[in-house]
């Protein structure tokens, strides 16, 4: 009888340390996307972006902010943006350059060449580099630098010092992701015959309002949940994985390692805020779930892009396929 009841005591003291009860009903199920699409018309739509602030479940610590970020937008949602992150004690934000601080060296301003500013000027939209000031005291770049990145794609170790610990050797090169991975940055220079394929079109984008609320609602309807599948079919084969590995989550590993790096700096009552793309933050958000044991609190919901396809003559039906567009 003694023998019998020690197995089926241990068994339902495992029972009861599983179930649902032991679980802290602050921690999400799921992580709550930070992009949608609100419809306020029949052919008309905005795209709303997340300003997500968590809470450390054990009450000790900063809150952390995560803000969606999008490469291109009307001005007044770079002025609420910049609004949050000013009043913020620390700020992280996304910005692959030549140098750790090259954004912090200059204010907001107009970079003609460039493919953003293009696509900006066609949708009568600014970007981002024209929308935030990066010149404060507690704006910190937490992305990877170029050579970092191309430094990855050739296997190479990286010389810089990572907080979590010693570099580690980043896998055999891959020739054919660098040179995509060259291309691609031209490209998104203004530069090659990418950049001029994209003048041409973009021009006609510019002066036809229909195929500039298409344009828009595109914009509006993608899925960042989907960007590295896209991303990878897009560039092609494992080299093109390779790349969408590299821009999503490996540069994901760099907005946490700065996280990680300031939270044990900052004291409960201050705020951490993380400025990134959408595509990269259901990882990180997940990250700080898991790893820092941090929950939601509140999210703040910005306008980030609005069209009226009705006015540039689209009816509700191809409308709807417009906000499909980007996803196929």
């Amino acid at each position: 009888m003694g023998r019998a009841f020690l197995p089926l005591a241990l068994l339902a003291l495992l029972i009861a340390g599983c179930t649902p009860t032991a679980i802290d009903p602050r921690v999400p199920l799921k992580i709550e996307p930070v992009m949608k699409t609100v419809q306020t018309g029949p052919a008309a739509y905005e795209l709303h972006l997340a300003s997500r602030t968590l809470v450390p479940l054990s009450g000790q610590g900063p809150k952390v902010r995560l803000v969606a970020a999008v490469h291109i937008a009307e001005r007044d949602y770079y002025r609420q943006v910049q609004r949050i992150l000013d009043g913020d004690a620390i700020t992280l934000f996304e910005g692959v350059s030549a140098r750790k601080d090259d954004f912090k060296k200059q204010g907001p301003e107009r970079r003609p060449g460039v493919l953003y500013t293009k696509i900006a000027d066609a949708l009568g939209l600014i970007s981002q580099y024209e929308g935030i000031d990066y010149r404060r005291e507690h704006f910190h770049n937490a992305d990877l630098t170029q050579a970092e990145m191309l430094a990855r794609l050739r296997g190479e170790t990286l010389t810089t010092p990572r907080p979590e610990g010693p570099d580690q050797p980043l896998g055999p090169p891959d020739k054919v992701a660098e040179a995509k991975f060259k291309m691609m940055m031209d490209v998104m220079q203004g530069g090659g015959l990418g950049g001029l394929i994209a003048d041409v079109g973009l021009t006609f984008v510019k002066y036809n309002p229909r195929l500039r609320a298409t344009m828009l609602l595109g914009i509006i309807g993608t899925d960042p949940a989907a960007s590295e599948k896209q991303l990878g079919k897009q560039l092609g084969g494992e080299s093109g994985k390779r790349i969408a590995r590299l821009i999503l989550e490996e540069r994901n590993q760099e907005a946490v390692s700065g996280l990680r790096r300031f939270i044990g700096q900052r004291k409960a009552g201050e705020t951490v805020a993380l400025f990134y793309g959408a595509a990269h933050l259901e990882g990180i958000e997940d990250a700080l779930i898991r790893r820092f044991g941090y929950v939601p609190e509140s999210t703040e919901w910005l306008v980030a892009i609005r069209v009226d396809g009705g006015e540039a003559g689209l009816t509700p039906e191809q409308a709807k396929e417009a906000l499909k567009m980007t996803r196929k």
